[in-house]
C-alpha cells in the first residue's frame, strides 16, 4: 500500500482516524506485529486516543486472537 492511500484511508471520516488507527493496530495484534502495535498505537496516541481506548482495543484483539494477540499487544504500551 502507498503512503497517499494509507492517508486517504485513515483519514477522519464517518469513523474518526483515532478509530481506523486502532483497527489497525487491533490487526497487527492478531497477526503478530509486534513493532507495528507500537507504531499503531502511537498515531492512534497523536490522533487523539486515549489509554482506556488503547486498552480497550487490547481486549478486542485478546477476543479474537486469544493469548498470542495480547502478548503482541503488549507493544502498544511504552
Amino acid at each position: 500500500m502507498c503512503i497517499a492511500q494509507r492517508d486517504h484511508v485513515l483519514k477522519d471520516g464517518a469513523i474518526p482516524a483515532k478509530y481506523k488507527i486502532l483497527m489497525t493496530m487491533v490487526v497487527d495484534a492478531i497477526t503478530a506485529h509486534p513493532d507495528g502495535c507500537k507504531v499503531l498505537a502511537d498515531r492512534a496516541r497523536a490522533a487523539g486516543a486515549t489509554e482506556e481506548e488503547i486498552g480497550e482495543a487490547i481486549e478486542v484483539a485478546y477476543l479474537f486472537g486469544g493469548t498470542p494477540a495480547i502478548v503482541t499487544a503488549i507493544n502498544a504500551y511504552p
